[in-house]
């Protein structure tokens, strides 16, 4: 497959593939009920899907990136070099003098540009699973079952630093939620599975432009 080829494959790709979990998740949630165990189930099949989903999507990057320097002459010392001890970052990588070596600078490249927000992200899912844990045993009433997981994968799928921006959504969506319960369906409770949804699509909509918006721009890895 042409070069080219791949890397607008792989462009693209993020988007179609979260727009498609997303997708899933928001069906899986209307038809849930009576389904619960169902529910739950496939909630950690996309979770782990998206997971999954961003370090191939790493290590596809980091492959096309290295036969995109590899096939040019003008470029092939980048894979080839390591990381010149007299450079600037040189002292904070002392602890690591494999990257002084062969391909040393092709890895510390390819870790701070691929790696290093796929594994924030990651952080950023397991960090927020485990605060909607303590949430749901201090106020059970704010979770029906599966909508922990179904945080947890919309913490995924909107990344870093899309959940900077995802948190306060999801605060006005549940008030969002809330009045259009209470006004419309006459239910007074509102429980999170919703503001979750609505808070991700939101950000997977318009999450670049809003970061740009609020100044977070310095977040993007």
């Amino acid at each position: 497959m042409p070069l080219p080829l791949i890397q607008g494959i792989l462009g693209y790709s993020p988007f179609v593939f979260f727009s498609a979990i997303f997708l899933a998740a928001l069906v899986f949630f209307f038809e849930r009920k009576g389904r619960v165990q169902a529910f739950r189930a496939r909630m950690r099949v996309l979770l782990f899907s998206a997971i999954g989903f961003r370090l191939l999507y790493a290590a596809a990057a980091t492959v096309a990136q290295y036969l995109l320097w590899a096939r040019d002459p003008a470029t092939r010392a980048f894979v080839e070099s390591g990381i010149g001890r007299d450079t600037p970052i040189a002292p904070g990588l002392a602890k690591f003098p494999f990257l002084f070596g062969k391909g040393g600078y092709f890895l510390f490249y390819s870790y701070g540009r691929f790696w290093l927000s796929a594994l924030v992200a990651i952080f950023c899912v397991l960090a927020f699973w485990w605060f909607l844990k303590l949430l749901r045993k201090w106020k059970e009433r704010f979770f029906e079952e599966g909508e922990i997981t179904l945080g947890a994968l919309m913490v995924a799928l909107v990344g870093w630093p899309g959940f900077v921006v995802f948190l306060p959504f999801v605060l006005v969506s549940i008030i969002l939620v809330s009045l259009f319960r209470l006004a419309v369906l006459k239910q007074e409770l509102t429980t999170m599975g919703a503001p979750f949804l609505l808070a991700a699509f939101i950000v997977l909509l318009y999450g670049q432009k809003l970061v740009a918006l609020l100044g977070l721009s310095v977040l993007k890895i």
